[in-house]
């Protein structure tokens, strides 16, 4: 029989349903409440109340004294595993960590902006002294340090590698790369006790990143346990004499450090320092416990666990749609696929999400609307394992997963979070179809909060425009259109919004980003974006998601009077920007020029490697391959390669020891897009002299190793340390490759 324990930790109350669970928790074993399999409730009220008051006695010593009494009192929901909080699985070599206090979590507390420009400091160098270093053996439970600051990182989420005390009150801090990784410095979380009422100077010196906002006004995140107590202020900002530069480096990786003075408010405080307000694994799984075991939500609840991750953590999936008597109601439902947290040190994109769950449940009409007509499908914590050792990028196998979204079966065993959800996306488009994806998530060198779309064309393209265009509307000192990108790049295409893009032929796929900082135009100028301030923009996100759906979606016979009403002010909107929109209106057309230059070096930084089969070699025919063209093109006839003018002797000496070979190619009209379908036609020439119509685009399939470009309009420049290199004529659009 399995029996459950009631468990409080201060703030919460949950369910374990063993005493191993009990003793893996370093938890005080209490007597069990009810057998799982015992379903009935006491009989009335009052036996439920005397029950519970039993109950409170045994428990009165172990309690904290934030623990609500009269929450105790109330009957409590039966058991259930569901609503049991999983314990955090650690790796093996992690023998010591430490816990979080609840209240350094707590979502209600203020987040004032505290503005600080200078600190004056004078340095008082001293010899150098390391006071941490990252041991997560039990030897080393606590290093102290009495003539200074006491850092710690061994806790979820922390990531602090090492300090060195350089001067009386100045630290050069590093960082822990991801796992399985040698890069990827960018998320700090850590803890400092001792501190006195001083001014202190700090150089994280391993970051990796080229560019950041800390050079436009980022500061760091500060949580005082002094403030929470004397004043009830939670996680801010702070830091002043913020600069972050190049380190002047001989390795081939370059990297950059952060410096940074702060004046800590209060003398033996314990204070905690971050990139941006942590969201930890323990955060989510008493997300969920709350919202699973809230009886307002049985009725448009589901919570299953997907899969475990590679260190056997819950891979967590929240489906919200409201119960239907009739079973056709559920397939006439649209699915709406959300993911979050595929990448760990993005915290801001949970703190979205968080808000976003809460405005879909809380009982508005517009909550129960969409409720009714669609089914949500979320996946809140992608990479768990990430989250809980503090990674910033990659999963514990040192994979980027949002670049692997489309890796072969074979290799699905390295991302195996990701495999878990295709395969839900998989099984729940069988009987559907997808009609909305969007992955969340956090960017370390833009401000404001948009999205990157993809490359849809015709009617599509305004469609696809449409819902970023209404949450512009909806948060304008929050999202920004004229930020959002509707391209697609080579580097990206392993995306979770391409992959599903193309794999699903949908509209509406899309990664929105929160900016790390704030916004630099609009009513939020200047200021640095809180907790509350992201989990507005989730409560914005669904209400925008609600707002769409009237306009694209849902019948207007199946609305009633409020949502008609709504529909019809939707419609306006619309009309506003499809006239902005076919005038070419500058507040409407987003900005192209800048380009996502975010890119992932997991594949050079990862210390284990894909073992992906070798292709087999064909061996090249001596005789000149010169394939039959399928029709007839009119191109003006050239001069043969040896009939060919002479060039300079600049040129001819950087082509001396290239050797012309015929190339393949492949002529199409040039498309708005590469989702069109192609007419392809195929002819065959000698690289050289040749004119093509501006309105041509030639596709070249390289036919031998070593290729590279060459016109008439532009030279070719000799090979660079033996690599091909390839590009596009601005003048003719002719791609042409010589050996």
């Amino acid at each position: 029989m399995s029996i459950a324990y009631k468990v409080a930790d201060g703030l919460h109350l949950w369910y374990i349903d063993s005493e191993q669970e009990l003793a893996r928790r370093n938890l005080p074993a209490r007597p069990p409440i009810r057998s799982f399999l015992d379903q009935s409730r006491p009989e009335t009220p009052v036996q439920a109340q005397e029950e519970e008051e039993k109950q409170e006695e045994t428990e009165s010593t172990d309690i904290s004294p934030r623990t609500s009494h009269t929450r105790l009192k109330s009957p409590l929901p039966l058991p259930n595993l569901d609503t049991a909080i999983p314990a955090v699985v650690w790796p093996e070599s992690y023998k010591y960590h430490i816990s979080l206090p609840d209240f350094l979590f707590d979502t209600k507390r203020p987040s004032d902006h505290f503005s600080v420009e200078h600190l004056e400091f004078e340095p008082k160098r001293t010899e150098p002294k390391t006071v941490y270093e990252l041991d997560w053996s039990p030897k080393r439970a606590e290093q102290s340090n009495p003539d200074g600051l006491e850092f710690e990182s061994r806790f979820e989420s922390g990531n602090l590698l090492s300090a060195i005390q350089t001067g009386l009150n100045e630290y050069q801090l590093q960082l822990n790369p991801d796992s399985s990784s040698k890069g990827h410095t960018q998320w700090y979380f850590f803890r400092i006790k001792n501190t006195q009422q001083q001014i202190y100077q700090f150089h994280i010196t391993n970051l990796m990143k080229k560019d950041s906002l800390y050079g436009k006004g980022l500061q760091p995140c500060l949580f005082s346990e002094a403030l929470a107590k004397t004043k009830k202020i939670g996680w801010h900002r702070a830091g002043a004499d913020i600069s972050y530069t190049r380190n002047n480096s001989e390795k081939k990786k370059r990297t950059y450090t952060l410096s940074f003075r702060i004046q800590f408010p209060a003398e033996n405080d314990t204070v905690y320092l971050a990139h941006c307000i942590p969201y930890t694994y323990s955060m989510l799984q008493r997300k969920i416990a709350s919202i699973v075991s809230n009886p307002d939500n049985m009725d448009r609840v589901r919570h299953r666990v997907l899969g475990k991750s590679h260190l056997g953590n819950n891979l967590d999936l929240i489906s919200l749609t409201k119960k239907a008597s009739d079973p056709k109601q559920l397939q006439e439902r649209k699915l709406i696929v959300l993911t979050c947290r595929i990448h760990p040190g993005e915290t801001n994109s949970s703190w979205m999400m968080h808000g976003f769950l809460d405005a879909v449940l809380n009982k508005s009409r517009e909550s129960d609307f969409l409720l009714e007509h669609f089914i949500i499908k979320i996946v809140p914590m992608l990479n768990p394992d990430g989250v809980v050792i503090g990674n910033y990028r990659c999963n514990l196998k040192g994979y980027d997963l949002n670049r692997k979204w489309h890796i072969p079966k074979q290799d699905a065993h390295q991302v195996i979070e990701l495999q878990h959800v295709l395969e839900m996306i998989q099984s729940s488009t069988e009987s559907k179809d997808l009609s909305f994806f969007c992955d969340f998530h956090g960017h370390n060198r833009k401000q404001g909060v948009f999205v990157y779309g993809c490359q849809n064309t015709g009617q599509h393209l305004f469609k696809e425009r449409l819902f970023p265009y209404l949450l512009s509307k909806q948060a304008p000192d929050l999202f920004f259109f004229k930020k959002c990108q509707f391209q697609i790049q080579e580097s990206k295409e392993g995306t979770g919004r391409i992959t599903i893009w193309r794999s699903h032929k949908i509209v509406n796929s899309f990664t929105i980003e929160a900016s790390f900082c704030g916004s630099e135009t609009g009513p939020g100028i200047g200021f640095q974006y809180s907790h509350h301030d992201l989990q507005r923009m989730g409560k914005k996100f669904a209400t925008t998601l609600h707002q769409y759906s009237l306009s694209e979606w849902i019948e207007e016979s199946k609305m009633d009077i409020h949502h008609q009403q709504l529909a019809k002010k939707t419609k306006k909107v619309k009309k506003e920007m499809f006239d902005l929109f076919k005038h070419n209106a500058s507040e409407i057309m987003p900005d192209e020029s800048a380009t996502s230059d975010t890119t992932s070096d997991d594949e050079k930084l990862r210390t284990e490697t894909l073992k992906v089969p070798k292709r087999k070699s064909i061996k090249k025919s001596s005789h000149k391959p010169v394939p039959k063209p399928t029709e007839k093109i009119q191109v003006e006839k050239r001069e043969s390669v040896k009939e060919r003018p002479k060039r300079p002797s600049s040129a001819s000496s950087s082509r001396s020891s290239l050797t012309v070979k015929p190339v393949q190619i492949m002529v199409l009209p040039r498309r708005e897009s590469i989702s069109q379908p192609l007419h392809m036609k195929t002819v065959c020439f000698e690289p050289g002299e040749m004119e093509v119509p501006p309105t041509i685009q030639m596709y070249i399939r390289q036919m031998h190793h070593g290729m590279r470009p060459t016109c008439n309009h532009r030279p070719a420049a000799p090979f660079q340390n033996g690599q091909s290199q390839r590009s596009k004529c601005s003048e003719c659009m002719v791609l042409e490759f010589a050996k």
